[in-house]
């Protein structure tokens, strides 16, 4: 973390890795590896402006008898923190009623400009893409959804309480809105 500030920052990164290993005969029936790699980077621009962005790369691998992954070991996106064109957990598999699977593997990326407006008013413009595969078999690039959009925040000693509006660029699956209002405390990245 090079980040010189963590709720409003404003220049350098912050990297994260995770894995996540469930050996055969240790503790669990479920044996699985994952492995999860994020970076943010902050730029600061002109007058004030900062150029944020972020890449999140997550792969999950059953392993011995295991034939699946757990829900709650699977990755999931949409939403406030990852791709703002989606509903929360909306971006990838669902089942027949509609409701979130997850999945092994997940790409999200985001670039987002800040920008000052008058007092504590702070305003972004965004694109977020990515997209959540039931197998990471089925990646495939152009699986990739993109959404763009602004956002208003005001500054607070908590962090930036925001609302942002997703506009998304490719085609949603049925019964997918084409626009989505998140309202947040704190930054997406």
């Amino acid at each position: 973390d090079s980040a010189g500030d963590r709720i409003y920052p404003t220049h350098g990164s912050v990297t994260s890795l995770l894995t996540e290993w469930a050996p055969s005969g240790f503790l669990s029936e479920s044996h699985f590896v994952s492995f999860n790699a994020t970076r943010a980077v902050y730029r600061p621009l002109i007058a004030g402006v900062i150029m944020a962005t972020r890449l999140d790369l997550g792969v999950a691998v059953p392993t011995g008898t295991s034939t699946d992954l757990l829900p709650n070991k699977r990755f999931f996106a949409g939403g406030t923190t990852s791709m703002r064109g989606a509903r929360r957990r909306k971006l990838g598999p669902q089942d027949d009623a509609g409701a979130p699977l997850g999945g092994e593997a997940r790409l999200l990326a985001g670039l987002e400009l800040r920008f000052p407006l008058i007092w504590r008013l702070r305003g972004a413009l965004f694109a977020d893409s990515g997209q959540v595969w039931a197998r990471r078999q089925d990646f495939r690039w152009q699986d990739l959804e993109l959404a763009i959009g602004p956002g208003l925040m005001v500054e607070t000693v908590v962090g930036p309480i925001r609302a942002d509006l997703g506009f998304n660029v490719t085609d949603r699956p049925a019964g997918e809105p084409r626009s989505v209002l998140h309202v947040s405390i704190g930054h997406p990245f």
